[in-house]
């Protein structure tokens, strides 16, 4: 058997690994348009920052492709299915690479965009550069994942760092090195940096004739509507285990699950990719976050010691939930919005105030810790 697989980042990994446990001798090929690749993308910030290094940021040692006899052609853009082009500036580690070249101590800089992708390059750049500024049209920092409350914490925790915010404001027109904002706010720069999210690559699956929305449909087999074809990772629209809906979750676990889940079906196995939910876990300047689910339903929230957690439940079971600050134990919410344990089957009084396996039976709570399966 031979198998093709296109980009080598998570998905990628969990492919091949998928891939081996059921076939350990079929070709592998991995076509990747970057020269550098098998990095930890959520890492470049921190590269930045100065708290990792290049050597500490790669996903997999390089015997882990020779050992798996995986053939790398790097630096090689797939022409049989194009690629949909990027146009944003903090995605790779050479956009990284060439934002730092740039960036000097006295350098202006203009972020467009307050999602993940903006907050962590302020994060990465703030000490390489005299000031930042993050325009967005949304109202708060991080809307995809947080809610008023939430936003304002991480907001405040930057300005106290000297990041300068102009929310519900955007770009309207440039001139020269001046940046002239929808609400008539003009603001110099001497470097631009454009971080609006990720743009699905579905043009090569649509122009071989496959069913794509957003992002490319996918089945619970990770399979596409194409005969031996799969797909995984960001450019996958697949199974949500909150809603039971279709839609994008480019997540980091989300992408090495599918990957592997593609890579078993890919080799003959059988696999399905069930527990793919919303669930990001990052921070900013020392401020811890989780964000996971939906948070339509009913809300438990809980704010002291300069930490809050918001918890949401719906026809029964723990639908979403967001922690800045304090995320100690965060993973047994997270399990249960994955695994839509029955509410009534624990002690939620006790757990929606502290997240503690004593809320379990005695049964789940040997799952838990690993003694029953």
């Amino acid at each position: 058997m031979r198998y093709v697989i296109i980009g080598g980042s998570a998905a990628a990994i969990g492919c091949i690994e998928g891939i081996r446990s059921v076939d350990k001798t079929g070709e592998i090929i991995l076509i990747t348009r970057e020269t550098e690749w098998n990095y930890s993308r959520p890492l470049i910030s921190y590269l930045l920052e100065g708290k990792t290094t290049r050597d500490k940021m790669w996903c997999r040692p390089d015997s882990f492709f020779t050992r798996n006899g995986v053939t790398v052609k790097a630096g090689v853009l797939a022409t049989a299915l194009e690629t949909v082009e990027r146009t944003f500036c903090f995605q790779t580690l050479s956009d990284a690479s060439a934002l730092a070249e740039a960036l000097r101590p006295e350098s202006r800089v203009l972020i467009l965009g307050a999602g993940l992708t903006g907050v962590k390059c302020a994060e990465g750049i703030r000490g390489l550069c005299a000031q930042i500024a993050i325009a967005d049209l949304a109202p708060r920092v991080l809307p995809a994942v947080l809610d008023d409350t939430a936003a304002a914490m991480v907001q405040a925790r930057m300005e106290e760092k000297g990041v300068r915010f102009y929310l519900n404001d955007s770009a309207a027109a440039f001139r020269g090195n001046t940046a002239r904002l929808q609400s008539g706010t003009e603001l110099e720069f001497d470097v631009l940096v454009t971080a609006v999210g990720v743009r699905p690559n579905t043009q090569l699956v649509a122009d071989a004739g496959g069913a794509v929305d957003r992002g490319i449909l996918v089945d619970g087999r990770c399979a596409t509507t194409l005969p031996d074809v799969y797909a995984a990772g960001d450019c996958a629209q697949g199974y949500d285990a909150v809603s039971g809906e279709k839609r994008m979750l480019p997540l980091w676990p989300n992408a090495v699950l599918q990957g592997e889940t593609a890579g078993i079906n890919m080799a003959g196995g059988r696999a399905d990719y069930t527990q793919g939910i919303a669930l990001n876990a990052s921070g900013v300047f020392g401020l811890h976050m989780i964000t996971a689910g939906s948070y339509e339903g009913e809300s438990f929230t809980v704010q002291r010691d300069g930490s809050y957690k918001r918890l949401v439940t719906a026809d029964g079971v723990l639908k979403g939930v967001i922690m800045v600050g304090d995320v100690s134990r965060a993973g047994i919410y997270t399990d249960l919005i994955r695994k839509k344990k029955p509410l009534s089957e624990i002690d939620f009084d006790l757990i929606r105030e502290s997240p503690q396996l004593m809320a379990f039976s005695q049964k789940d709570r040997r799952v838990q810790l690993g003694g029953e399966v």
